[in-house]
């Protein structure tokens, strides 16, 4: 069977630590990115709380943070 899948589509994604450096990846780079994913990462910790605001364009995001998270 054959599936049509759009290879020049690229995701990226991290955990705690690394969901803040995804994060400033992702939005100083979304030209490379299609989407990005972050799980336990805040979005201002390491993208000079600016972001998204300073994202060259659109880019969607799937973010997971806990209720008891203290940067939630």
């Amino acid at each position: 069977m054959a599936y049509k899948v759009a290879q020049n589509r690229i995701y990226i994604g991290g955990f705690s630590a690394g969901a803040h450096i995804v994060h400033e990846v992702a939005l100083t780079n979304t030209d490379t990115f299609a989407a990005y994913s972050a799980s336990a990462g805040a979005l201002d910790v390491f993208a000079d709380g600016n972001a998204p605001a300073t994202a060259a364009r659109r880019i969607s995001v799937d973010i997971h943070s806990g209720t008891e998270d203290p940067l939630f």
